[in-house]
Order: C-alpha cells, then structure tokens, then sequence
C-alpha cells in the first residue's frame, strides 16, 4: 500500500488506501540493513485509532 524512507532523523510518514469491503489488518514492516549478513525485519500492528477513513490532519 505504502512504501517510505527515513529522514535524518528517523522519521517517517506513510499513507495509503484500499477499496476492499472487507476489514484489513494494517501494519508495517520495518526494514534494515547495518553489518549483519542477512536483512533484518520487524512487524508492528497498527492501532485502530490510527488508521482510519478519510484524513486525518
């Protein structure tokens, strides 16, 4: 849905939508590389409260 970078300061901001009429789990998938050989990941649920429809300013 969404894909985004870090700024400097390790910061982020991801947006997305969906036209599925059923409910969808959302979370995102953190993504890093350092020294270590294998690419590592982490996964986080995001709150209902904080995906919602429509825009949130």
């Amino acid at each position: 849905m969404a894909q985004g970078r870090t700024d400097a300061y390790g910061h982020f901001t991801l947006e997305g939508h969906t036209a599925e009429f059923t409910t969808i789990d959302p979370k995102v998938n953190i993504y890093h590389k350092c020294e270590h050989k294998k690419d590592a990941i982490d996964t986080f649920g995001v709150a209902v409260k904080v995906a919602s429809s429509g825009a949130l300013t």
